[in-house]
């Protein structure tokens, strides 16, 4: 994830910003070396059902609860402490009409806000004893992530259900943190090469779902009424919405009471409905500005029906990127790509290629170049290595990573060399990147077993049947996002 960890803002100021920036940097680190690269971590067969084999204290396994929460435990015996990320089904693509950057101030809003039992701030500050308590939101989930240990687990997982059930949003909580947010993309803006890729997607999504022309990142959520932010957290952060992911040191006939009693005791209510964008009505060509100083573009195709298909392209999205990157006139013309990969799942999300696009060209320049590559893309087979890289990630996408104690203290070495953290520090962080690793490969692959195999199955005249398919000129939407001082666009 290392294109995507730009995180919230603090309590109290810069203490907790360096810290989340300390954070984001182990993360990366961690993206090249650790459990993200499946190297020295132990795949187990699919999860376990709870209560298959109760005597196994290693074994992986997940629970349902009746609300609609799920949970995946992943012991790591020796580990010392537990890494919990929650995942929730909501993102950037659920904001609704005229609130661009919602899920995002709400993201704030949980980490920072009043519950029933905890002041502003505070509960964070609960859960930040380890300096990882930190969260994110994407195009379509969030996810929050803390550190504790086996002693602490069930009051840190009342904190997360009370985030759930009893979250204060009230005027002085928006509008200290609406400045935040909107901090956050100045950050990546003011960054020479302008990552600005989860950002895109929010203008985006308000033209593609809401038919805007222009929106604005920077200001206007101080002013966003309070009932819908309180509907919107209501829907995006239920009980139905929620995975739960533990990964370290503790007993299962320990942490599945304690997650009963507090995320499965979590009143049920409706989650997030979640409707398709209407790409016939987007067409092949969108424009919306925007209140930041750089020019961006999407390249999107709808996501096919078939669960294979849209875990095929979401593998072949890293080979296209790959592509992207060693292409001159492309390089050219950008100063950062990104396509489809696991985190960013086809599925709610288009097929996309993003790229920011310098102020000095222009956004058609860049997309011709990107076009080509993609054309090369879908209509070449995917090589030898390409196929070994498909064909493993098929089958072994399916089961969670649990790392071995010793893989850790590995991991944990090589951040303290790389980084400059403590070893404790270190290690908290290898097992936190596993527990996101894990949230994602289980939202991708949830209910797709029989896909999954498929796509295993598949040679290479298979994935260049889809891809040829699912990625013609003809399917494509062409998303231009500009400047509002550089607006209105040009006649074509």
């Amino acid at each position: 994830m290392a294109h995507t960890n730009h995180r919230c803002g603090s309590t109290n100021g810069g203490d907790f910003i360096a810290r989340t920036r300390r954070v984001r940097a182990a993360l990366v680190v961690l993206g090249v070396a650790g459990c993200v690269a499946l190297a020295g971590c132990r795949r187990e067969a699919p999860v376990e059902e709870a209560g298959a084999d109760a005597g196994a204290a290693t074994q992986v396994r997940s629970l349902d609860f009746e609300n609609g929460a799920r949970a995946i435990l992943v012991p790591v015996p020796g580990a010392g402490r537990i890494a919990v990320t929650t995942f929730y089904e909501a993102g950037f693509l659920d904001e609704p009409a005229g609130m661009p950057q919602a899920t995002h101030l709400l993201e704030h809003i949980v980490v920072l806000g009043a519950t029933a039992s905890y002041g502003p701030g505070e509960s964070v500050e609960a859960l930040g004893g380890a300096g990882l308590a930190n969260a994110e939101t994407m195009p379509d989930f969030t996810h929050y992530d803390f550190v504790t240990t086996s002693d602490a687990l069930e009051h840190a997982l009342s904190i997360e259900a009370e985030r759930m059930t009893s979250l204060r949003i009230t005027r002085e909580i928006v509008e200290q943190e609406a400045p935040r947010c909107a901090a956050e993309v100045e950050f990546l803006q003011d960054n020479p090469m302008q990552p600005l890729a989860k950002f895109a997607l929010v203008a985006a999504n308000q033209a593609w779902r809401h038919g805007a022309t222009e929106t604005a990142l920077r200001s206007g959520m101080e002013s966003f009424d309070l009932d819908r932010l309180r509907a919107l957290h209501r829907a995006a952060n239920a009980p139905a919405s929620l995975t739960v992911v533990l990964v370290g040191e503790f007993e299962h006939d320990e942490a599945t009471p304690a997650l009963e009693r507090t995320i499965g005791a979590a009143p049920a209510r409706p989650a997030l409905h979640r409707e398709p964008i209407a790409w016939d009505a987007v067409g092949a060509d969108a424009r919306i500005t925007w209140d930041v100083e750089a020019r961006a573009l999407l390249l999107t195709w709808p996501a096919p029906a078939s669960a294979s298909e849209r875990l095929a392209l979401t593998m072949g999205g890293a080979t296209l990127l790959e592509r992207l990157s060693r292409d001159v006139r492309v390089q050219a013309f950008t100063t950062f790509t990104l396509a489809s990969n696991i985190a960013w799942p086809v599925d709610t999300l288009p097929f996309f290629v993003y790229a920011t696009v310098p102020l000095s060209e222009t956004a058609e320049d860049a997309a011709e170049a990107i076009a080509r590559v993609v054309e090369a893309w879908r209509t070449t087979p995917p090589d030898d290595t390409e196929m070994r890289n498909l064909q493993e990630a098929a089958r072994t996408l399916g089961a969670p990573l649990q790392p071995t104690a010793e893989f850790v203290r590995t991991q944990a070495a090589t951040l303290v060399a790389s980084a400059g953290v403590s070893d404790d520090y270190a290690r908290s962080v290898v097992l936190l990147n596993t527990a996101i690793q894990n949230g994602v490969r289980h939202r991708l692959t949830r209910g797709h077993a029989e896909a999954l195999a498929e796509v295993a199955a598949m040679d290479a005249a298979a994935h260049l049947a889809i891809r040829a398919e699912a990625t013609t000129p003809q399917r494509r939407t062409f998303t231009r996002i500009e400047p509002i001082d550089r607006g209105p666009f040009p006649e074509d």
